[in-house]
């Protein structure tokens, strides 16, 4: 699997190789089934123009300052698919420009890509490939296009503090054995460099063994192997075995919980936290609520080995009409490992009035929080620095393309 693969390559050209295994993991989805199998494509470009007001633009606690920011977020978004596949595959840019801060200016140099793709190789087993990628600063104009609330990829980005490149890959195999039994296998590769906490690899693997007790719920084990190499601090693991349901309560409303013990392995020593993990989902034709949150280890980096990711997110989001929405969300990430902490809290607001099939106004305003920062356990850092952000804007996307291969 390419993702297990550590090659001792320096970093400048680890980057331009996430961008190889991206374009090539795509190239296999889209052929990796029967040459009879018609694949069907649609490209769609979407452009996001918007005027941003950020009350500190670089996130300093020490001296914020307040800027009006110029954004045009670039992008793309295919999808493919045919009877055996389904995948998506999205990439944008986001280009600044600042008023009083011109050096502060960003084009192109903050990127996103996500693909994610479904392959049924047999009538009874299913590959899955997904992969994400980052390259951003520190600035809060990262969230340019973006809900308020944050994932943790761009929780880690934020609280580097500096230009960061991460990516998180996985493929994952499932197989029904039987009409209530299936089988998973998943391996996993993350990664994730900055100046100051120079370059970190998580690699690890999880199997699952999955029992459906009835057509709305299923019940079963999973063991979950991390192992964290990093240039500038030794090497760690962690043990994550757990149980877990999956429960669709009524038509409207799911939910997802799973537990189990931690247990690191750090410089010779072994220590044990509680972990679990919390999903769900309630909606109606107008409104939609997700909620999320757990204490688990870190996968998608890290600041000193193996450590632990406390997260809880939440988002509703109502449509007052057909073509007006509002959103509010919040999000909270803390990372913790080998006595040294940072966290992030992001949330907001925001509505939607969309203009025409394809041009949608937006308003939002969010709040950012952060403290500490990767690598910050040889440079102490506990201040706490805030943000606040306005923005307004149009996007637009069309359907530009739509074939068969």
């Amino acid at each position: 699997m390419m993702f297990l693969c550590s090659p001792a390559i320096r970093s400048p050209f680890r980057s331009r190789i996430r961008w190889c295994e991206i374009a090539l993991v795509a190239f296999t989805s889209v052929y990796a089934v029967p040459a009879s199998a018609e694949t069907i494509f649609r490209l769609d470009p979407f452009v996001q123009i918007s005027e941003m007001f950020d009350s500190n633009i670089g996130l300093s606690a020490k001296n914020p300052q307040k800027d009006l920011v110029t954004n045009a977020l670039l992008g793309f978004n295919l999808e493919f698919g045919n009877n055996q596949q389904i995948g998506e595959l999205q990439y944008m840019s986001a280009l600044q420009k600042f008023a009083e801060h011109p050096e502060r200016d960003d084009f192109g140099s903050t990127q996103y890509a996500r693909l994610s793709d479904r392959i049924r190789v047999t009538p009874s087993t299913t590959l899955s490939v997904s992969d994400y990628f980052l390259r951003a600063g520190a600035s809060s104009g990262l969230l340019t296009g973006l809900n308020p609330t944050l994932s943790p990829q761009f929780a880690v980005a934020i609280l580097s503090n500096e230009q960061s490149v991460s990516n998180y890959g996985e493929f994952s195999l499932t197989h029904q054995s039987s009409e209530r039994w299936s089988t998973s296998l998943r391996v996993n590769q993350s990664y994730f460099e900055s100046g100051s906490s120079g370059s970190t690899f998580i690699q690890g693997f999880s199997v699952s063994e999955d029992y459906g007790s009835s057509q709305d719920a299923h019940v079963g084990l999973t063991y979950e192997l991390e192992d964290v190499r990093a240039s500038r601090f030794p090497r760690s693991e962690a043990h994550f075995p757990r149980v877990y349901l999956n429960w669709t309560v009524t038509p409207r409303l799911k939910f997802t919980g799973e537990a189990g013990p931690i247990v690191f392995q750090n410089n010779h020593s072994v220590s044990l936290e509680p972990g679990f993990r919390l999903t769900g989902e309630y909606s109606t034709r107008r409104l939609k609520v997700e909620v999320r949150g757990g204490q688990s280890p870190t996968i998608t980096a890290s600041f000193a080995g193996a450590g632990l990711i406390r997260q809880g997110e939440g988002s509703v989001t109502y449509a007052l009409s057909r073509r007006t929405s509002l959103l509010a969300g919040v999000g909270f990430y803390q990372f913790s490992g080998n006595n040294e902490n940072a966290q992030v809290l992001s949330y907001g607001i925001g509505a939607s009035y969309k203009l025409t099939r394809w041009a949608t106004v937006f308003v939002e305003g969010w709040r950012v929080q952060q403290s500490g920062g990767a690598g910050f356990g040889s440079t102490p850092n506990p201040a706490t620095s805030n943000s606040n952000v306005v923005t307004v804007g149009i996007s637009v996307s069309f359907e530009a393309i739509r074939g068969a291969l």
